[in-house]
């Protein structure tokens, strides 16, 4: 199933794949992603922030759903903060949305 989301501006273009503005929230039953909030794709975690714990929980849960390597999500802002920029390598855009698509609700 897919539906008609508008990533834009919570997904965008890079030279060697695409930018996600992230919003987090802390405290779910499971994480998950929520939708659009903003510009933001909204993301849930049940995993608390000590030791940059949720952090690595939202770039494991990013990279499985776009299929790609751990290694090519990282945090480019806002480690300590719920507004997140991240990078995802090797991958288009397009790519990047049809494989959010499946995983929102």
């Amino acid at each position: 199933m897919t539906n008609n989301v508008d990533f834009h501006p919570a997904l965008l273009r890079m030279p060697d794949g695409v930018k996600l503005q992230v919003k987090v929230v802390l405290g779910a039953s499971r994480n998950k992603f929520v939708g659009i909030l903003g510009e933001r794709i909204k993301v849930v975690v049940s995993i608390p922030p000590k030791d940059g714990r949720a952090n690595q929980a939202v770039c494991d849960m990013i990279a499985r759903t776009l299929n790609v390597i751990k290694h090519q999500v990282r945090i480019l802002a806002g480690q300590k903060g719920s507004h997140k920029t991240i990078a995802v390598t090797g991958l288009t855009p397009h790519e990047a949305v049809e494989r959010l698509r499946t995983v929102m609700p």
